[in-house]
């Protein structure tokens, strides 16, 4: 009787690890610790502070392919130094602000090309 016991703990995990979208199929993120609610299941926030970090964290977010035949990582970072200071600074700050689920929408990218 103490065997199926020990399976309960096995499959309230596996449970769990699929509700959580480990796949990254599931909207939100693909990293646990990528999102500011990471810090709730143990993770330290990451700062946003380069074109590297940010571009990392779209990536970590399911936002933004880490390579590709169309736009990816290199491409973002590159897009991002390439911006004036000013803009540069307010899209680093949107993507460190920003749930993985609002990258999604492409928007803190956009406010560099204004």
């Amino acid at each position: 009787m103490a065997r199926p016991l020990l399976l309960v703990p096995l499959i309230v995990f596996a449970a769990s690890s699929l509700a959580c979208g480990d796949d990254g199929t599931d909207p939100g993120v693909r990293d646990q610790c990528a999102d500011s609610a990471g810090a709730i299941i143990g993770c330290t926030p990451r700062a946003v502070e380069t074109p590297m970090d940010a571009c990392w964290k779209l990536v970590d977010c399911g936002a933004l392919p880490q390579s590709s035949d169309n736009y990816d990582w290199a491409d973002c970072v590159r897009d991002i130094e390439r911006m004036r200071q000013e803009r540069q600074s307010l899209v680093l700050a949107c993507v460190d602000a920003s749930t993985c689920d609002d990258l999604k929408a492409d928007l803190c990218l956009e406010l560099g090309q204004q």
